[in-house]
């Protein structure tokens, strides 16, 4: 796989609708590994192989990007000139229904998971699902486990009850919402 990588840097922030004069480029980027709605069995391995290839990159072209690990990773990065970028799902399907899983991408460098992607999952219910039935049991404990290993927990594209106004207990901390559509 051939990547461009600073035509995709613009691109993102193109499409993020970031402005930055010309020649600077973005110090963070979140990017998802691409890894949506996919069977189960074969997620994590698709999310394995997506990382490797970030990871060649990150290599190739050492001299515009890293994977950040930490705040202070995109902290250097801005300082070297660098986008510093973190790695992240959306959706939650390559934990299949493994907890351990979850430590594994975290060591691989994941630093952000989506809950769900519109659809109901392992994890629980996504927006776009008639009854929200929340978090599942599973989705508690795959919560906590996240929170254990230092993995962001993204709440978009997750149905009402799983959302930090109506959450009971309290959404996961640390917690962000990437993408957000109000309710009309």
């Amino acid at each position: 796989m051939v990547a461009d990588i600073p035509n995709l840097i613009d691109g993102m922030a193109r499409q993020m609708a970031m402005n930055f004069p010309p020649g600077e480029r973005p110090s963070f980027i979140a990017f998802m590994v691409g890894l949506d709605i996919v069977r189960l069995e074969v997620a994590m391995v698709d999310a394995m192989v997506k990382i490797g290839h970030w990871n060649h990159w990150f290599e190739v072209h050492g001299d515009l990007i890293v994977k950040a690990r930490s705040v202070a990773d995109i902290r250097q990065a801005k300082v070297d000139g660098r986008t510093a970028i973190v790695l992240g799902f959306q959706n939650t399907s390559a934990f299949e229904d493994r907890l351990e899983f979850i430590r594994i991408f975290k060591d691989a460098g994941v630093g952000i998971a989506q809950m769900t992607y519109n659809t109901q999952n392992l994890v629980g219910s996504g927006c776009y699902e008639t009854t929200d039935g929340g978090l599942s049991d599973f989705g508690h404990n795959v919560v906590g486990e996240m929170n254990r290993v230092g993995m962001l927990c993204d709440l978009s594209h997750v149905g009402p009850k799983k959302t930090p106004a109506t959450s009971s207990p309290p959404p996961p901390s640390p917690w962000l919402t990437a993408i957000a559509c109000p309710w009309a």
